[in-house]
């Protein structure tokens, strides 16, 4: 599973690109990324993956989701999940 960080730019984006195995470790990325940005400590279940719009076929990805903390807003897009058809 890809994820990148919301930015600006989608060129900024795709900079901040990883690869995960599953929404577990977006997650933990997640919540680390806010408390790297002094955010505090995010309890996991504040994190939400939604359906945004399908494919994105500028980039190729498949079946993206918009990543989402409760409180805070759009952190980020993962590609291909499949936790939740």
């Amino acid at each position: 599973m890809k994820f990148r960080e919301h930015r600006g730019h989608l060129s900024d984006s795709l900079a901040t690109q990883r690869e995960f195995q599953d929404r577990e470790e977006v997650t933990r990325h997640v919540i680390d990324l806010l408390k790297a940005q002094g955010t505090g400590e995010v309890p996991a279940g504040l994190v939400s993956f939604t359906p945004y719009g399908g494919d994105d076929q500028r980039i190729g990805w498949k079946d993206v989701h918009i990543v989402e903390v409760t409180g805070y807003g759009v952190v980020g897009f993962v590609d291909n999940d499949t936790e939740n058809p």
